[in-house]
């Protein structure tokens, strides 16, 4: 749709909002079978390469959901630390020397 568009000299929501019935039949077209699945019942290699592609998609977009909340509990695991280490410190007597002077 977008080499359509391109090739009218629009952008891809212009050509989408000017001329909807044409946008919605490549939109079909695109989400139907292929003929070479529908006739050897095996997908084609286009269609492998897209599952694929999608698959690992969803498997990135997983690991940076989860690198997100591996960070987001290392910050809260130094600020409980930083807090504990003062407890103790406190507790213990500790006499800090303050090396920046106020």
């Amino acid at each position: 749709m977008l080499a359509l568009a391109r090739h009218f000299g629009l952008s891809n929501t212009t050509f989408r909002r000017r001329y909807p019935e044409i946008a919605r039949v490549i939109a079909q077209a695109r989400t139907a079978p292929t003929d070479s699945t529908a006739a050897s019942g095996q997908p084609s290699a286009f269609d492998r390469l897209a599952a694929r592609n999608a698959k690992l998609k969803r498997a990135n977009r997983l690991q940076a959901d989860q690198l997100k909340l591996a960070a987001a509990h290392l910050q809260r695991l130094a600020v409980e630390n930083a807090r504990l280490r003062e407890i103790a410190d406190d507790r213990a007597g500790v006499t800090r020397i303050d090396t920046h002077r106020t």
